[in-house]
């Protein structure tokens, strides 16, 4: 038979002996061989001594109470929230230079609406960064200030061409057709280099 110390750090004095069947996990009180709660005796190789300790209930501080979970996590969804312009962007280059190889235009309106939801999902993508740093207290510098500066510019760029396709890209001018490529590549460029600088700050270098 086992005897179990107290672990209780109160400094109470323990002065009651109760038994612990390992079978049914039941106390009881009494001693080695004695009966326990349904009078049946108990085997002393299969039962634990303990001791219960007496504490001054006025000494223990109650629990602090726990706050309130946020629904909205510390990252403010903005890893979830941050692939849709990056993905609907790309789509849409993809979609457009694809109609225009193929002069299809229902593959040209395609293009049009991913790059317009890309540029508008932009919008939520830069609100969710900036809710992230303010709930996780980050500083405007380092990484995380390059980050927001390059998705920025990523955002004017694609709202850039937004207006530039508004016209319907098949009647664009030439010079109007090369400044809508070159924002392409370099909003493609851009968006790149600004997810690998968040992808170091969440991952390292």
């Amino acid at each position: 038979m086992l005897n179990a110390p107290c672990r209780r750090n109160h400094g109470g004095l323990c002065d009651e002996t109760v038994r612990y069947d390992r079978h049914d996990g039941s106390l009881y009180s009494g001693r080695a061989g004695g009966t326990g709660q349904t009078g049946v005796p108990r085997c002393a190789d299969h039962d634990v001594q303990i001791r219960l300790c007496k504490t001054d209930t006025a000494s223990v501080a109650p629990p602090a109470p726990k706050k309130p979970k946020s629904p909205v996590p510390k990252n403010a969804f903005h890893p979830a929230i941050v692939h849709f312009p990056i993905a609907l962007f790309v789509t849409g280059l993809f979609l457009d230079a694809l109609g225009m190889w193929k002069r299809h235009r229902s593959l040209l309106l395609a293009g049009w609406y991913n790059l317009l939801l890309g540029a508008i999902s932009t919008l939520a993508s830069i609100a969710s960064g900036l809710a992230a740093m303010s709930i996780m207290h980050l500083p405007f510098k380092g990484v995380i200030l390059n980050h927001l500066v390059l998705a920025c510019i990523g955002t004017v760029i694609m709202w850039a061409m937004v207006a530039l396709r508004y016209n319907r890209h098949e009647k664009m001018t030439t010079p109007f057709r090369l400044a809508y490529y070159l924002l392409a590549v370099t909003g493609v460029g851009l968006i790149a280099f600004s997810a690998h600088l968040g992808g170091m700050f969440v991952y390292g270098e």
